[in-house]
């Protein structure tokens, strides 16, 4: 069932969505910007695949020796799953940091626009456009997925490096 409402378009709940955060207060809120890009079916499916692929004898040594359920996601599942999580983090980075949609819905001043949504604002505010200072600012735009890219490109190799391996 997860998997069947992840083909359902995001565009899909944006009314019922922008009501929720009107009722609760939320629009034009730094708030309204990151929640909806918290909880994803995406998220649940990728790091679900991962714990269930980990070694089950892993489980049963921590089991063993005396560790609780707390204490074996703790100290060793949580470890063993940050390449997923770190995947997981730099997708959602990514999706959030260029969603132009829900922004340009759920934000009216210019101090809470995105920077997606302000590029497009910077670019058709003015008649004649100075494609000079707009790739200047695309440019400067891709900057920081880009750092978080090269940061987190270990995690997503171990994770590609370490899927499929079963016990």
């Amino acid at each position: 069932m997860l998997l069947a409402t992840m083909l359902i378009p995001g565009e899909v709940v944006l009314v019922p969505l922008f009501q929720q955060f009107r009722e609760l207060g939320l629009l034009n809120t730094y708030g309204a910007l990151a929640l909806p890009h918290i909880v994803s079916l995406l998220g649940v499916v990728l790091v679900r695949q991962f714990i269930v692929n980990l070694p089950d004898d892993l489980i049963d040594a921590a089991r063993v020796d005396g560790a609780g359920p707390w204490q074996t996601y703790r100290h060793i599942v949580v470890p063993l799953i940050r390449p997923a999580l770190a995947t997981l983090g730099i997708l959602v980075f990514l999706g959030s940091w260029n969603d132009f949609l829900w922004p340009l819905i759920s934000t009216s001043s210019p101090s809470m626009q995105t920077l997606p949504l302000a590029l497009v604002t910077f670019r058709s505010a003015y008649g004649d456009v100075d494609y000079g200072v707009v790739m200047a600012s695309a440019a400067l735009a891709i900057t920081p997925p880009l750092l978080v890219f090269f940061l987190a490109q270990r995690f997503i190799i171990a994770g590609i490096s370490t899927t499929g391996l079963k016990g």
